[in-house]
């Protein structure tokens, strides 16, 4: 009965999931951030759920007797989730602006990346130069995980030159010199050249959404088209996440024992966060009313600067369950927990609501004081690191995409900052120029 029903919620999710994605994708293009949440909301929310039900194989699920009725309420939040979402990202006025801005800037093409060209260019000589060792240490899962862990200067610094490169080759392969556009792929290869060389799926991630925006922009929003999209990309992440990951365990030669198997989604980077999700579903709670969320907003803030910062939930998860713990280390905690911990089965409703909200108010506060001139940079940005926080939000909680969109508010600044004064030394190189052929032509 259980795998019927969770059948008909799959095919309510995917009509809604359809609906959504063609009316935003009319203004957004047919990869749009109704498209993009929920893409990252099936995936982390709902394909556990349908594959361990639709397969019979709950009872057993990660050493957890798990009953039938839990896969379903977490099927049923999950797509409450990305419906709020949606509303309050539509509320918040983002949607109807996005069409605007890449009309509005006709002069695509003339749009300086000197900005994060010198970003991304500094960057890797800092890299070079004084992290080599932790360069050549993360060829390996573990040996990464442990330099980005033990040094914060290099974990920060390594994250802002990747994405740097990742918003140069978005901007590169969009323009109309061939020559550009293959400096862009070559990027976008390099970038993904690191990922597989650091077992990092972030910076292919990136690539890819930056891959698959391009390749569908000029396509013509049909639902038809949603639906074999979705379709073909959430087969795509399901499979090659279990292949990435038996990659960086050195196990790739199980590979074909995998394929032959109809478990996909139990086996991949959603069973983490999952697991916080069964358990705070199961467990006896008082709600805590939003308190999280008002802490998040807080926890950006550097702990030099703010020596007593309270753990977030990523971290108290973390030192219940890790044996010797240590203060940094963090499991995966979802996001769809959190809205539970706050407002118990009406948390995916309000929660989701207000980062919807929040999320495109935050983006149109970000155009309107740093790229008031650069609407169409802004998409640009936007394609690749706002969709890039879309997906992965939902494996951590509201502190971690506060955090995130912080440390990179520092990025556009600089980027910014750097362009202008480009520009304007460019312009004045022309006065000066023009005023001397005036005078030649006087004399």
């Amino acid at each position: 009965m259980s795998d019927f029903i969770v059948i008909v919620l799959f095919f309510i999710f995917l009509i809604l999931f359809i609906i959504f994605s063609y009316y935003e994708g009319k203004r957004e293009g047919l990869i749009s951030s109704a498209f993009v949440f929920g893409i990252g909301s099936f995936f982390y929310y709902l394909s556990i759920p349908f594959e361990q039900l639709v397969f019979n194989l709950n009872k057993s699920y990660m050493g957890y007797d798990i009953d039938d009725f839990i896969f379903l309420r977490i099927f049923i939040f999950g797509t409450l989730a990305y419906v709020s979402f949606v509303k309050g990202y539509q509320i918040s006025g983002l949607n109807r602006k996005y069409k605007a801005f890449l009309i509005e800037d006709k002069n695509k093409n003339k749009i300086s990346p000197f900005g994060f060209l010198t970003i991304a260019f500094f960057s890797t000589v800092i890299l070079i130069i004084f992290f080599w060792k932790l360069i050549l240490e993360s060829k390996t899962y573990v040996g990464a995980y442990t330099a980005k862990y033990t040094n914060w200067a290099f974990s920060y610094i390594l994250q802002i030159s990747i994405i740097s490169y990742v918003i140069l080759g978005n901007l590169f392969i969009d323009q109309k010199q061939k020559k550009v556009r293959l400096f862009g792929y070559i990027i976008l290869i390099l970038v993904i050249t690191w990922g597989i060389y650091s077992s990092d799926k972030d910076p292919i991630l990136m690539v890819s959404l930056c891959a698959v925006v391009n390749i569908f922009k000029k396509i013509k929003v049909s639902r038809v088209k949603i639906f074999c999209v979705f379709i073909l990309v959430i087969l795509i992440m399901g499979i090659f996440n279990v292949i990435f990951s038996l990659y960086r365990a050195k196990r790739i030669g199980e590979i074909f024992s995998y394929i032959k198997s109809p478990i996909i989604f139990s086996r991949s980077d959603a069973r983490g966060p999952m697991i916080s999700l069964i358990e705070i579903i199961e467990s006896p709670l008082t709600p805590k009313l939003g308190v999280t969320l008002i802490r998040g907003l807080l926890l950006w803030i550097p702990r030099f600067i703010w020596p007593s910062r309270p753990l977030d939930l990523a971290q108290e998860y973390a030192m219940i369950k890790i044996k010797n713990w240590q203060p940094g280390q963090g499991l995966g905690f979802s996001l769809l927990s959190e809205s539970y911990l706050n407002f118990w089965l009406l948390g995916p409703i309000i929660q989701y609501l207000i980062i919807g909200y929040l999320w495109g108010k935050l983006w149109i506060l970000i155009l309107k004081l740093f790229c008031p001139k650069r609407k169409y940079l802004m998409i640009k940005i936007y394609q690749v690191y706002g969709y890039y926080l879309l997906i992965i939000m939902h494996r951590g909680p509201f502190s971690g995409i506060v955090t995130s969109i912080m440390q990179f508010l520092f990025v556009i600044i600089t980027a910014i900052i750097i362009d202008s004064i480009f520009l304007s030394n460019k312009k004045k190189t022309h006065l000066i120029s023009a005023l001397n052929w005036n005078k030649i032509n006087l004399k």
